[in-house]
Parts: C-alpha cells; sequence; structure tokens
C-alpha cells in the first residue's frame, strides 16, 4: 500500500521464502552481492514504462582493463565496468561550459560524447550518462574522453558542429578511433615510465608531479594529426585533465562532481562495479 511500511511488507512476502530455504539447508552465499532496488509510484512527468523505469544506465556492461595501484604497485586487471543510478525527483540541468544545460539537450550531447544511443525520455537516465563520463578511474579511454571536453572543447554546440543542438546537427565530437589513439598515447607512455628501474613504485602524487610524465605525453599528443591544431597551453591542460580524471575520478568524485553542477530537487543513488570491495 501506499502510506505502509515498505520494509514490514517485504519482509512478509519473503519470510515463507527464507523458512524453506533454511529448512532445506541452504546455506549463505561466501560473496556478497549488492541489491539496491527503486520503489515508487507513477507520479506527474513522464509516462511510465518498462524503458522509464529505474535503474537506469547509459553504457552498458563491458569488460575492460583497469589499472588499479595497490601496495605500491601498479597492475591491470579485467574488470566488469557498469554503472546504474536511481533518482527520485526533478534533475533540470547541468552546468557545463559556464552555463546550465537542461537534461534534454545533456541527452543529445551524451549520445554523442559516449557513442551510445538512448532512447529514453525522463531526466533520469542523463544522470547515469553523466556518471558514465565523469567515473573514469583506471581507464585512459574514460580519462581522455572527458578531458577533451573539460579542457578542448569550447561549448556544447562543438559537438553539433557549431550549430543548434538537434539530432540532425553534424556529429562533430571527438571519434572512437581519436579517442583510442589518445588514449593509447598515454597508456604506452605511462607503462614505460612505471617500469623504470628508477621508479619502482610511482604512486598517484608523484605521478600527478612528474615533469618527465608530462614531457613524454607532451610529446607523444604532439606527433598526431588530431592534435596538431592545439595550442601548447590546450595540450598542458588537456595532459593535466587527463591524469587528474585517471587517477582521482572514483565513483565518490564522480557523484560529487554531479552534484556540484546539477540543478533540481532529487535524491540520489550511484553504484558502480569498480567499488566493489575486494
Amino acid at each position: 500500500q501506499k502510506r505502509s511500511n515498505l520494509t514490514k511488507s517485504l519482509e512478509t512476502a519473503f519470510a515463507l521464502e527464507r523458512e524453506q530455504a533454511i529448512a532445506l539447508g541452504v546455506k549463505p552465499l561466501k560473496s556478497i552481492i549488492a541489491g539496491v532496488w527503486h520503489y515508487r509510484y507513477a507520479t506527474s512527468g513522464t509516462a511510465s514504462s518498462k524503458l522509464e523505469t529505474h535503474w537506469h544506465e547509459w553504457i552498458g556492461a563491458r569488460q575492460e582493463d583497469v589499472l588499479l595501484f595497490a601496495d605500491t604497485e601498479w597492475t591491470y586487471k579485467t574488470k566488469n565496468v557498469h554503472h546504474r543510478i536511481t533518482h527520485n525527483g526533478d534533475f533540470e540541468s547541468w552546468r557545463i561550459f559556464e552555463r546550465d544545460v537542461d537534461y534534454k539537450t545533456l541527452g543529445l550531447w551524451l549520445e554523442r560524447v559516449l557513442h551510445t544511443p538512448n532512447a529514453t525520455q525522463g531526466d533520469s537516465p542523463k544522470i547515469a550518462g553523466m556518471i558514465d563520463l565523469l567515473l573514469t578511474q583506471g581507464m585512459w579511454y574514460a580519462a581522455v574522453r572527458l578531458a577533451y571536453q573539460q579542457a578542448i572543447a569550447s561549448d556544447i554546440e562543438s559537438a553539433f558542429g557549431s550549430e543548434q543542438p538537434t539530432k540532425d546537427a553534424p556529429n562533430t565530437a571527438p571519434g572512437q578511433e581519436q579517442l583510442k589513439a589518445w588514449a593509447e598515447i598515454f597508456e604506452s607512455v605511462f607503462k614505460r615510465e612505471i617500469a623504470k628501474p628508477e621508479n619502482p613504485s610511482l604512486d598517484p602524487v608523484a605521478l600527478k608531479a612528474s615533469l618527465s610524465l608530462h614531457q613524454a605525453f607532451n610529446q607523444g599528443l604532439r606527433n598526431l594529426k588530431s592534435t596538431a591544431q592545439w595550442t601548447d597551453l590546450q595540450r598542458i591542460n588537456f595532459i593535466q585533465a587527463t591524469l587528474i580524471a585517471f587517477l582521482e575520478n572514483d565513483l565518490y568524485k564522480a557523484t560529487q562532481m554531479f552534484m556540484a553542477e546539477a540543478k533540481g530537487s532529487f535524491g540520489l543513488v550511484t553504484i558502480s562495479t569498480l567499488s566493489e570491495s575486494e
């Protein structure tokens, strides 16, 4: 019922199942499963449909190599990367390029920036897309994708051929091959730097301050046709933004970054497979 105690209702419904399982000798799992739900009645706004129902994700689950730092050592692990959100309330806009962009326009922009179409109409899925964009720790491709928008792109129209953002406007956001080329530069330079005998355990703080690392990144980017028109200052800003995104942007920081620029009145839950306990 709408105004009853949901926890007690669920407990009553599941009690018999649990008792039967215990009687059959079912034991608790050794691993932990996090279950998160969003339970609500339909209200005003977007019409109820399966497509618009929470949870929301923008980019689905995928296997990616993630670079992790633990116990003074950098290691690659192939991880299941998957972020989801649920929220209740009204998300109106997000501030980017020094202006507030409404959630519908933000959705058009995210489709191009993330190279992932999304057919939903509501505001919630756009938050999921923003978490995909902002959560970049340990992933060079995601880091350069975000850094481009922070350090190189001048406005939201940059992804639409400098035209008004619409479905039919030209798509001029960096392509996937372009992003991969930039990510490969960062990855190869990074691997070479941490493999040097004099750098046995460069931690994230030391890496951000490493002059030789920045110079190697700069030289690598200079040799790419796609970055030839960038100024020295743009390259420096892009390198710094990429390093910060790669080293720092975990789920907590990504959620902080989103909330800092979001307009509206809502509650939000974010979850990611990259935040699992080991």
